[in-house]
């Protein structure tokens, strides 16, 4: 494997055939490390969340896949987790899961500056999220979004 992200990329491409096939989402893929202490971490979720005993199943069945295909030519730990309360929202799809929910997103303006807003998230096209804020409806270019999560009350 050439680099970091060559195998991040490959091991996302063999993961996500392998995790959605049975009804699951692959929302990241990340590897740490170096060496004997490389970690592949891999965090799937699904609409109602993901059970600890699904993470274990998952773990198993892409151990093998990554064993086989040889991705990493050396030992390596293998992580399979939920995203968690705290997931950030990245994609479209992750924005569209939460429509109705209090989210906060911060943004980067043409300018520069980074601007931060807070309410109720109330549709998600391709390229653009509305927000209803205490001001009113914002729209906001996904593109512009640094940073977007739920708001956990």
């Amino acid at each position: 494997m050439k680099t970091r992200d060559d195998a991040e990329e490959r091991i996302r491409d063999l993961a996500s055939t392998a995790v959605e096939g049975d009804g699951f989402e692959l929302v990241d893929v990340k590897v740490t490390g170096f060496g004997a202490r490389t970690v592949v971490k891999i965090i799937v979720d699904r609409p109602g969340g993901i059970l600890l005993e699904e993470c274990a199943s998952v773990s198993r069945q892409l151990s093998s896949l990554l064993d086989d295909a040889d991705l990493i030519p050396h030992r390596y730990s293998l992580e399979v987790s939920s995203p968690g309360l705290n997931r950030p929202l990245v994609t479209p799809r992750d924005f569209r899961r939460r429509i109705g929910e209090i989210i906060r997103v911060r943004c980067l303006k043409a300018d520069g500056e980074e601007t931060e807003s807070q309410g109720k998230l109330i549709d998600c096209k391709e390229e653009q999220i509305l927000i209803e804020t205490e001001t009113g409806i914002e729209t906001v270019p996904l593109a512009a979004v640094k940073k977007a999560k739920v708001v956990i009350s």
